[in-house]
């Protein structure tokens, strides 16, 4: 009976933590956002990545490339509500991968492009690029400047962003890599991301807090099923 009220009242305190840091985090994203999904058996043409994988990482690097032209979505928030655009973002670290735990790190450095009608972007890695494994995948924070702006850009010389990425469907990958990520291990991945104005902490996003919610509650479920049966 106690051990079942002691996982209650974790799972308890662990989602009131999880709201607070959600009404947090959601108040530190800052307009204009971009956000962008991409899934790999659901490109209508062929990226430059292996698998077709719209992400691929491994011990010597990390590439991300998502673009409207294979039928990725991504769209554009700017104060009057999401509008879509076609475009691409493209990302490299050339690593090598720090892996610690369920973490990996890739260190910053130039290497992120964004282009869309009307304007273009480069920006750099001010941060490193972290992920995080989760129940689903892998959460990614970084923090980036704009560092070159052309045209009508969303965003000026000097901002500070935050790149907010959630890796699914991962898997394996045997295939012939090229000669920048070949590697001892890879991975490809689906993924959703947003590119914001943003002073956010790097903290794992609330929807991959709440499975875990949603396992601590589950445990605790079911050992009070167990102690009901045993009693």
């Amino acid at each position: 009976m106690r051990t079942t009220k002691i996982l209650g009242t974790l799972a308890l305190v662990l989602a009131v933590h999880v709201a607070a840091s959600s009404e947090a985090r959601a108040s530190d994203f800052g307009l204009p956002d971009l956000t962008f999904v991409s899934l790999h058996n659901g490109r209508s043409g062929t990226g430059p990545l292996p698998g077709n994988y719209p992400v691929v990482f491994g011990s010597s690097g990390f590439a991300m490339f998502v673009s409207t032209q294979y039928g990725d979505l991504m769209a554009v928030n700017d104060g009057s509500g999401f509008d879509t655009v076609n475009g691409l973002v493209a990302q490299l670290n050339t690593g090598p991968a720090l892996v610690s735990g369920d973490t990996i790190t890739y260190g910053p450095g130039l290497n992120f492009a964004l282009v869309a009608p009307g304007f273009s972007a480069e920006l750099s890695l001010t941060s490193s690029l972290v992920l995080q494994k989760t129940l689903v995948g892998y959460d990614a924070l970084a923090e980036l400047c704009v560092v070159a702006a052309a045209g009508d850009c969303l965003w000026h010389v000097g901002d500070k962003l935050c790149l907010d990425l959630h890796l699914f469907n991962v898997c394996s990958l045997s295939t012939d890599l090229p000669t920048l990520l070949r590697t001892s291990w890879c991975y490809g991945a689906d993924v959703k991301g947003d590119l914001s104005t943003s002073t956010c902490p790097p903290v794992p996003e609330p929807g991959s807090m709440m499975l875990l919610v949603a396992g601590v509650v589950g445990v605790a479920a079911r050992a009070r099923r167990r102690f009901a049966v045993m009693v």
